[in-house]
C-alpha cells in the first residue's frame, strides 16, 4: 500500500488508474484508524488487482476539500478519474464489496464510460 502525502501525487494516481481505491484517514492514533487498517487488509486481500494508497488528511489537507470529504475514516472507489463509491466511519463491508465487484467486474470491461454524458 502506498502512502501519499503530496496532493499533485494523489490526484494524479486517481487520473492514471482506471479503477483505484483511496484510503483516507485522520488524525494519526485515532480509534477509527484502527476500523480503516482492518478494512485495509481485508479489501486488498480480496481486491489485489485494484490499486490503492492511503491518505493522511494532516499531511494532505488539500485531498479533503477537492473530495469534500467531512469526517474519517473515509474509503473512495474512483472508476476513470470520477468518484463512484464512498463510505465514511462505519463500513458495510457486505454492500462495499458488491459496489466494488460490480465496478471491478462489469464496468472496467467497457470501453466507454458507462455513464458518459450523465456528468
Amino acid at each position: 500500500m502506498i502512502k501519499i502525502e503530496n496532493m499533485n501525487h494523489a490526484v494524479e494516481f486517481v487520473k492514471l488508474n482506471d479503477l483505484c481505491l483511496v484510503f483516507v484517514k485522520g488524525r494519526t492514533g485515532n480509534m477509527s484508524e484502527t476500523v480503516l487498517d482492518n478494512s485495509e487488509e481485508a479489501l486488498i486481500k480480496e481486491y489485489p488487482e485494484i490499486p490503492s494508497i492511503i491518505v493522511t488528511l494532516e499531511k494532505t489537507p488539500d485531498f479533503s476539500r477537492k473530495y469534500t470529504i467531512f469526517s474519517t475514516p473515509t474509503i473512495l472507489l474512483f472508476f476513470r478519474g470520477r468518484e463512484v463509491l464512498r463510505q465514511s466511519m462505519f463500513f458495510n463491508f457486505g454492500q462495499l464489496k458488491n459496489d466494488i465487484d460490480l465496478w471491478s467486474k462489469t464496468f472496467i470491461s467497457l470501453e466507454n464510460d458507462p455513464f458518459y454524458g450523465l456528468y
